[in-house]
């Protein structure tokens, strides 16, 4: 369950300058402007947070579809699909989420998803540190094994 950002990203790129950090900042900003939107079925991405060493997406669980103890018990699961989805966004010329991405890389930030039950307000939170997106952010003959 990984979140893409809602408007192409190659726009939103072209108009922010600035360093890194400055440049995610904007980028955050546009993005919240298109909040709360539909992920999928059961997701909802409802802000996205520059937070310390986090870019926090915040989303919210439907939990008619999806339990959050279900996922909290099956988060390596979880957590191995969003390293996937980011390998591939970084990675694949044709990814639209890859630039933001490679900026939050380059910020020196990792990636969080902070889930929300909808009814229970049971929360999981899966943190990708800005080591690992580095580390995904490389050709699969390049990454090194755990």
């Amino acid at each position: 369950m990984a979140v893409l950002l809602l408007v192409p990203l190659m726009m939103r790129m072209a108009a922010c300058s600035g360093s890194p950090q400055s440049r995610l900042k904007e980028m955050i900003e546009l993005s919240n402007k298109e909040c709360p939107a539909s992920i999928d079925h059961v997701t909802s991405l409802i802000a996205i947070k520059d937070e310390g060493n986090f870019v926090t997406y915040v989303c919210q669980i439907d939990e008619d579809v999806l339990d959050m103890d279900e996922m909290q018990a099956n988060r390596a699961i979880y957590e191995q699909n969003i390293k996937n989805t980011f390998h591939n966004q970084l990675t694949l010329p044709e990814s639209t989420s890859g630039p933001f991405l490679q900026l939050v890389i380059e910020a020196g930030k990792g990636l969080r998803h902070h889930y929300v039950g909808k009814n229970s307000r049971k929360t999981l939170d899966i943190d990708i540190t800005n080591e690992q997106m580095r580390q995904l952010a490389q050709p699969v003959d390049n990454q090194q094994k755990p």
